[in-house]
């Protein structure tokens, strides 16, 4: 199991620019080093770039770029 203090860390809001690519590079090192596991549900954008302390279109399109990569893949709806 991924320690706790690194699954944090994963969700810290951020505070350098270029916002997309940092989330993009934190969540793309987060699943490559196991600290978010296979098939594990993400939170949804809105809450993702309020823990990341980041605008929602921020999240969104860190979250293309991971599906592009075949990071991750998104459903509509809960």
């Amino acid at each position: 199991m991924p320690d706790q203090r690194a699954r944090r860390a994963v969700f810290a809001p951020l505070t350098q620019s270029g916002r997309a690519e940092a989330v993009t590079r934190r969540l793309r090192d987060a699943i490559v080093l196991g600290v978010l596991g296979d098939g594990e549900q993400l939170p949804s954008e809105v809450d993702l770039a309020e823990a990341l302390g980041v605008a929602p279109v921020t999240a969104r399109e860190s979250l293309q770029s991971l599906r592009e990569l075949g990071l991750v893949t998104t459903r509509r709806g809960r």
